[in-house]
Order: C-alpha cells, then structure tokens, then sequence
C-alpha cells in the first residue's frame, strides 16, 4: 500500500521532532550508595524539588539505580517508606559501591576493576572542614561520637573548624577513589597531641582518623604521621584566612551563601572563592567547608597560593539555601 506523500512528510517531521525532544538519559547502576551526611533527597535536583523534605541519614545504604553523568554528580535512590522513593541526592554525600560508566582503557587494570584503588594516582586534593557543633547536633548520632557527648554536655567548647580530612582526589574516579592499602595508622603520641584540638575525636579515641587514613591516607605518599601534620597545617591556615574569620564572626547568627563568598572574593581573589564549596545540613545549617588543592601542596599558607592550579569546585553551595546559621558550641545551641 503506497503512503501519501504528505503524510511521509508529517510523519518524518514528527519523528524528528521527537528526536530533537528527547533528553539525555541517565545511566543505570547496580549497587548501594551509603550517605556520610544528612543530604536532601530530590525527586527532581534540576528543579530542587523535595516532597516530604526527605533526607539521607548518614551511615544507611541505600539502593543505587542511576547516575547522571560520567562524573557521578547525582545519585539517584531508593528510599523507602516515602513518597516517591526514587530520589536523587549530590554524589558527594556517600560513598558509591557499583557499576559506573566505563573509564579510559588505562584506568582498567587486568582484574577488570576501575583502578580507583591505587596508591599515588591521584590528580588534586580536596580539604574537607568540619563546622563540628552542627555535625554534633545535626548529624551525627546521640551516643556514637564521644566528642559530640562532651560538646553538648559544655565539657568541650569548639570555636574554630576542625579537620575532617585531607582527601587524594582522581577525577576519573568521582568520589570513588580510595582504600588503597598499605600499613595501619600509627601515630605519634605528640602528633595525636597536635591533632586532638584540630580533630577532636582524637582526645576520645582514634576512629575517624582510622578511618581516614584507611580510606584516604593510603592513597598518597607521605606516611601517617607526616599526612596528618601536614593536614594541621592546611586547617589551621584557613582557619586563620578570611574563611574562618568569617565564620567565627557569625557563630550564633547567620548570613547568606552570597555575603560568604563576596567577603571571601575581597579578600582572597576570585580564583579562591572559586575553589570552596560549602555543605549544609537541613539546608541551613553550616556543615563544612571543602577546598580544593593542586597535586602538589604548597609550603605557603596564603590561600591564594594553596589553591593555585586546584581544579574549580563544583555545586559550590552543596545543600544550602540562600541563608546560613553558624551553630554555636556547648551547652544551650539549638534550632533556630
């Protein structure tokens, strides 16, 4: 049976229309994804659509079923016992145990396997700060963190950022990359000493910079000891720059994403602001700070210096909203 010429021509022009129509799809994955923070959970990141205000909670696994991208920005979940349970959250906010997209073939060693577990292959660093009295009351689990128990009881007072950790990044991986083997941590009692006002689960205990090093530490040259003052370091020079000035001038009170990073351009350049990202709790309250930093780390302190050549941070504002609240420390901290 012979179409008519104008109805070809119709439907030809449907299709491709359609053709033209259809957005890039994303690419499913097979595994779990165990969140690290509390994260929105969106049905759509594109529109920050969250119906129900759905938050991961740190520590559970959930069921990985797509990415976005190659770079793992999104994750999309399945969350359970909720409205619409397939919800997207940042990559950031977890750790990622499945399949991905393919890597560059020498990416690939024989097992098959990413090669997102190799020591010294990493191309930048990522400088990871706690805002710990928002981790403690947020975050964290009542009883899980002996730090956060001394904090809420006012035996511990925190006013400055603290070290979560100094983080060997390969962009190939995402955030996959880590747990590269090697010796357990074993530190010096006076590096431990330094670190405990920096990194205060290290006046308790050292789970979190076991955990650190293993995750982390492995995965890069210097040995423990020397990994982690090096780390003292880092923290203390942007404790000491207009990003920790700035944060310690609010604690109490609030101020917006926009005055944060215009108070940190005046000061240290464009090219630094460009290279901080902020994570929030509950979408405003101030979590951490995160700063990304070259390969090779400068002797210098000066921000500028430190995050020159660094790639540019993405999704700079994490989960936060336009206002952020600095909680304070100890006793009588609270919701606003």
């Amino acid at each position: 049976m012979k179409v008519p010429t104008a109805s070809v021509l119709i439907l030809s022009l449907s299709l491709s229309l359609c053709h033209i129509a259809a957005p890039a799809l994303a690419e499913s994955v097979s595994g779990t994804f165990k969140a690290v923070s509390s994260c929105d959970a969106y049905k759509s990141f594109n529109k920050g659509t969250n119906p129900g205000l759905v938050h991961t909670v740190p520590g559970v696994e959930y069921q990985a079923v797509e990415i976005n991208n190659k770079e793992m920005s999104w994750v999309r979940i399945k969350i359970p016992n909720v409205k619409d349970p397939l919800r997207w959250v940042s990559g950031e906010c977890g750790t990622k145990d499945f399949g991905g997209p393919a890597l560059p073939d020498e990416d690939i060693p024989e097992s098959g396997k990413p090669a997102c577990r190799k020591k010294n292959q990493y191309d930048s660093y990522v400088l990871a700060l706690s805002w710990q009295p928002a981790f403690c009351e947020y975050v964290a689990k009542p009883g899980t963190k002996p730090e956060c128990e001394a904090l809420e009881d006012g035996e511990l007072v925190i006013d400055h950022l603290t070290l979560h950790g100094l983080w060997p990044n390969k962009k190939a991986c995402g955030t996959n990359y880590g747990n590269c083997g090697g010796p357990k941590l074993n530190l010096e009692e006076e590096t431990v000493s330094q670190l405990a006002p920096w990194m205060p689960n290290f006046f308790y205990e050292e789970e979190l910079g076991t955990h650190e090093w293993d995750k982390h530490g492995t995965c890069q040259p210097l040995p423990d000891d020397d990994y982690f003052l090096t780390s003292l370091r880092l923290v203390k020079a942007v404790d000491e720059s207009r990003v920790g000035s700035l944060i310690r001038s609010r604690v109490g009170s609030s101020m917006t994403v926009q005055e944060f990073f215009d108070e940190v351009t005046e000061e240290h350049g464009q090219e630094v602001a460009e290279r901080i990202a902020l994570v929030c709790t509950k979408g405003k309250y101030l979590q951490e700070v995160r700063i990304n930093l070259p390969r090779v780390l400068p002797a210098a302190n000066d921000l500028k210096q430190l995050t020159a050549g660094a790639p540019k941070a993405t999704n700079r504002t994490g989960q936060c909203k336009e206002t952020i609240h600095i909680e304070s420390s100890g006793v009588g901290r609270g919701d606003f």
